[in-house]
């Protein structure tokens, strides 16, 4: 069994709902795609790191800070670095990861320890024959019912990006119960069967 990743809030009433805007690229960032990001060279230096800022706005809603924050505005997960410790030990290593430096206008409190989350591994997993795709372009425009073919995911992949929908992250069922008795906090799992798109 497997499980989406969903880009929604754990608790609407507690979790941080922050707006604004990012800082420290005037690149495109292909941080939902899969494709591994090589920042560009700054000028007169050889460093190829950018470093990330995100800044609220007014119209943020404070509240519960959690190990996956969901910020529109920024492409990509977005983890705490305590999380990405607990990655580190399960020895997820499929994922690229930048420094990202979030500050709270209206408090004056910056936090420093998130990370921008790219990532890589896309699996073509989808059941093609008991899915109900609707394609536009050759790309798929809508799901009104998505299986996923569980014999076509490698049996240690816990964690990648849906062939034919990249922006959409799939975890493994031990992913998802680890997660869950760890108790990290802002995730949310979708059943696939349940997806619409």
């Amino acid at each position: 069994m497997h499980w989406i990743l969903q880009k929604d809030f754990q608790n609407e009433e507690t979790d941080a709902m922050l707006e604004g805007e990012l800082f420290g690229t005037e690149v495109y960032l292909p941080f939902e795609t899969g494709e591994e990001f090589t920042p560009p060279r700054k000028k007169f230096s050889l460093s190829r790191s950018i470093e990330l800022r995100f800044v609220t706005d007014d119209d943020s809603k404070l509240g519960r800070m959690t190990d996956k924050l969901l910020i529109y505005e920024i492409p990509g997960l977005i983890f705490s670095n305590r999380f990405v410790e607990f990655l580190d030990k399960m020895r997820i290593d499929n994922i690229q990861y930048f420094e990202l430096e979030i500050e709270i206008t209206q408090t004056g409190e910056t936090y420093d320890d998130y990370m921008v989350a790219n990532l890589l591994d896309v699996v073509d997993c989808i059941d093609k024959e008991n899915s109900e795709l609707i394609y536009e372009e050759g790309e798929i425009d809508e799901v009104d019912k998505l299986v996923l073919d569980e014999r076509r995911i490698p049996a240690n992949m816990h964690l990648f990006r849906l062939g034919g929908l990249p922006s959409l992250v799939i975890v493994s069922d031990d992913f998802k119960k680890t997660v869950e008795s760890y108790g990290f906090t802002g995730f949310v799992f979708q059943d696939p069967s349940e997806f619409i798109l």
